[in-house]
């Protein structure tokens, strides 16, 4: 019989969340779980610049480490989370927080100067 050369890793998250969500509160303000969090570093941003497509009521989010023009600053918890609170960005849009607020599984775009961007779908919620 082969012997294996295996290396197992304690888990010791037990209870943990393991979300990758970006939330839209009734309120307009964007969190972003600590799954999100964890993975994609964002503790390492302090910035957040918001893009927004009229048509496709797309959402999108680039985390910075220096306040660009427009950049709103990000708010951190104990919990590992983060949110924003963009009140001119959900008026200039005229966004329905009270339509739209909900979770959302963001997905990834890469602009054409290569600038990643996370973004979600706004949708009405029930």
């Amino acid at each position: 019989m082969e012997k294996l050369n295996l290396k197992f890793e304690k888990f010791t998250a037990a209870g943990g969340r393991f979300s990758y969500t970006i939330s839209l509160n009734k309120a307009g303000g964007f969190s972003f779980s600590s799954g999100f969090c964890k993975k994609y570093g964002i503790d390492r941003y302090p910035y957040v610049t918001l893009f927004y497509d009229k048509k496709a009521k797309a959402v999108g989010f680039s985390f910075s480490k220096e306040p660009g023009k427009g950049a709103f600053k990000l708010s951190f918890t104990k919990n590992k989370t983060a949110s924003v609170r963009p009140n001119s960005f959900i008026r200039a849009y005229e966004i329905k927080p009270e339509i739209f607020a909900g979770r959302y599984e963001p997905k990834k775009h890469k602009t054409e100067d290569g600038e990643e961007i996370f973004y979600i779908v706004l949708e009405r919620k029930k």
